[in-house]
């Protein structure tokens, strides 16, 4: 079924005859915002779980989690409960992700490559990888812990000790382990035994199996992700309305350019090229919409020009609409220099629900 042109003609209905719309507050589910060039994750310093930090948490019974003396105590597990939260559309093979924690083990068991903790990292294109720490073994799974190709080496954690790992995930993937210069491991980047939306542009960690337990301690873990375009809301009832804030960083060497937002109802691969510019977003009805009335609803702010630190605001808003859900649309900019296209930012995901 096309999603596209029920949404697009419910817009045109909307927009039609008015000039500005006030934002309606809807139930939104939020996550964390992610902005550009500045790292984001957990931090259990602050004294709350990670639910209270942005993440989701998936959980079949384990015991519950605290946070005492600045760690995340988690454990014994025995089954899954894990934490995750999504980033705007990245790609691995072009915008490297860095991932740093602290952990200590005190127990961890294994099944195959899965282990009692692990953390994963996953793109557009469901590539990624997965490390699976036990009490002996280091292991990275490729595609991020849905049935890659299994690399481990051997690493004794001890029961008392906190270690602080840095993982590189691009084309190439390296783990690094209490500031050696030698990684522990490498890999190739590798594609996802599943794939399906729910495993893309995603970050997760704790005791992501069934088939292994185990007890942690984790002080932080941090990540920098693909730049550019962020937000603190990625979903919006279909049946109330809302709207999702949108931040643009292009970074200073764009200052006081001119930008324009574009979207798609038909996702980011293999996107376009705009004056030699990739930039992931397959062009569609809503694409046309947008381009068609700048700065009007559904997309305010779309087209404008930079500040001096190249940042500016838009707003994605809709009211409520009578059609089926879900539908899954992306945003993301191209800025111009003399006119030329300069930079194309990523995709950043919303759902209607």
């Amino acid at each position: 079924m096309n999603t596209t042109l029920p949404l697009c003609r419910s817009l045109v209905r909307w927009t039609s005859g008015r000039s500005t719309v006030s934002a309606t507050l809807a139930v939104l589910l939020s996550c964390t915002a992610i902005h550009a060039q500045a790292p984001r994750g957990y931090d259990a310093s602050l004294g709350t779980l990670p639910e209270a930090q942005g993440f989701w948490r998936y959980d079949q019974g384990s015991p519950a989690p605290v946070v005492v003396g600045g760690s995340l105590q988690q454990g014994p597990t025995g089954t899954y409960q894990f934490w995750y939260q999504y980033l705007p559309d990245f790609d691995l093979s072009v915008s490297p992700v860095t991932v740093e924690w602290e952990l200590k083990v005190i127990s961890s068991s294994r099944n195959g490559c899965r282990a009692g903790w692990s953390m994963a990292v996953q793109d557009r294109n469901h590539r990624g990888v997965a490390v699976n720490i036990d009490q002996a073994t280091i292991s990275f799974e490729a595609g991020g812990g849905t049935g890659g190709a299994c690399t481990s080496a051997a690493f004794a954690q001890g029961t008392g000790t906190f270690h602080r790992y840095r993982l590189v995930v691009g084309a190439q993937v390296a783990l690094y382990v209490n500031g050696s210069p030698t990684p522990l491991l490498t890999t190739a980047l590798g594609l996802a035994g599943v794939a399906t939306p729910e495993y893309c542009n995603r970050v997760y960690f704790g005791d992501g199996t069934r088939h292994a337990s185990g007890q942690t301690e984790l002080r932080y873990l941090r990540y920098t992700p693909h730049p550019g375009i962020a937000s603190d809301y990625w979903v919006i009832s279909l049946s109330t309305g809302g709207s999702q804030p949108i931040q643009i960083d292009a970074g200073s060497s764009h200052a006081n350019q001119q930008y324009f937002l574009l979207g798609t109802l038909s996702g980011t691969s293999p996107g376009f090229t705009f004056g030699g510019i990739a930039v992931p977003l397959n062009l569609d009805a809503y694409s046309t919409l947008v381009l068609s009335n700048p700065n009007q609803p559904p997309l305010l702010g779309g087209f404008g020009t930079l500040d001096a630190n190249g940042h500016a605001t838009a707003t994605f808003i809709i009211p409520p609409l009578a059609i089926p859900g879900p539908l899954h649309l992306h945003h993301g900019y191209v800025v111009l220099s003399g006119g030329a296209a300069a930079y194309a930012s990523g995709a950043l995901p919303v759902k209607l629900l």
